[in-house]
C-alpha cells in the first residue's frame, strides 16, 4: 500500500506515434535519396531517445515515513502519483519539441549531403 511504482504505460505509445510522425515526414520528401540519407540519421536517434527515462529508483516506499495515518499516506501516494503522471506527460511532450528540431536538422543535413555528392559527380 505504500510504494508508487513507475511503469511507463505511455512510453510504447509514445515511441510508436513518433515513429509513424518521423516516417510520414520522410516518406513525404520528393528526392528519395535524400529520404534515404535522412530516414537513416532519424532511425538511429529515435533508438537512442525513444522516450523519457525510466528511473532509476522505480519504487518509492511511503511505509519507511512515520508519523502518516493510513489516510495521509493514501493521500500522499494519490498525490504524487498524479504529479508523476505530468511530470512525465511533460517530458514526453518537450522530447516530441526535441525530435522535431533534430529531424529539421537531419533533414538539412541529408539535403545538403544530397547536394554536394551531386555537384561533385
Amino acid at each position: 500500500m505504500g510504494d508508487i511504482h513507475q511503469i511507463p504505460t505511455d512510453a510504447t505509445a509514445h515511441a510508436r506515434l513518433l515513429e509513424q510522425l518521423v516516417s510520414a515526414s520522410i516518406a513525404s520528401h520528393p528526392d528519395p535519396e535524400v529520404a534515404r540519407r535522412w530516414s537513416e540519421m532519424a532511425k538511429h536517434s529515435l533508438r537512442r531517445f525513444p522516450g523519457p527515462p525510466i528511473p532509476s529508483q522505480p519504487e518509492l516506499n511511503l511505509d519507511s515515513l512515520a508519523g502518516l495515518s493510513d489516510a495521509d499516506r493514501e493521500a500522499l501516494m494519490v498525490s504524487v502519483s498524479a504529479w508523476l503522471e505530468s511530470y512525465f506527460n511533460d517530458v514526453r511532450s518537450q522530447m516530441m519539441d526535441v525530435h522535431r528540431d533534430l529531424l529539421s536538422l537531419q533533414k538539412r543535413v541529408a539535403e545538403l549531403d544530397v547536394q554536394v555528392e551531386r555537384l561533385s559527380s
